[in-house]
């Protein structure tokens, strides 16, 4: 790991951090999770997680349980009424994948995007955090503007 300046491109193969650089001859994968915010849409989250990984027993993300059944997410679920805006296929960037958007009683959405062997996931919220009772400003139609601006930048690691 060493200093890199923002501006600078690594010649060399490995992984960009703010102002740092971790030398990866790419033969391993990466694990790792990083929580996005955006600074004018405050209650606009996203998550990018990496190296994870389907065992043979998991379902596919079409097949399974957008969350978990004791999470703040799935109690929310079990009671809230929600339904699909939009679900199937989707390659990004040569990334074979899945998305699943749904959107929850009160302005408040969930969509997900995981590429086939679970080793990327992507997630946007919008107007779900606790204090939210009003919901996204977003309408429907923007909130899914924003996610199919912002999915297909999704880069595959070479």
């Amino acid at each position: 790991m060493r200093d890199r300046n923002e501006s600078e491109i690594p010649q060399q193969q490995g992984i960009c951090l703010t102002e740092g650089f971790i030398a990866d001859k790419g033969t391993e994968p990466f694990f790792g999770s990083a929580g996005i915010k955006i600074k004018d849409y405050k209650d606009v989250y996203a998550e990018l997680t990496t190296g994870g990984f389907l065992d043979k027993d998991d379902k596919p993300l079409l097949k399974r349980d957008l969350v978990k059944k004791n999470s703040v997410m799935g109690r929310l679920m079990s009671w809230a009424q929600y339904s699909t805006i939009r679900q199937g296929s989707r390659n990004i960037n040569g990334m074979s994948g899945s998305e699943k958007l749904v959107k929850l009683q009160g302005k408040r959405y969930l969509f997900i995007w995981e590429k086939d062997d679970g080793s990327v996931r992507f997630k946007m919220t919008f107007g779900t955090s606790d204090n939210n009772s009003a919901g996204s400003p977003l309408s429907e139609q923007e909130a899914l503007t924003a996610w199919d601006a912002i999915l297909p930048t999704l880069k595959k690691r070479i």
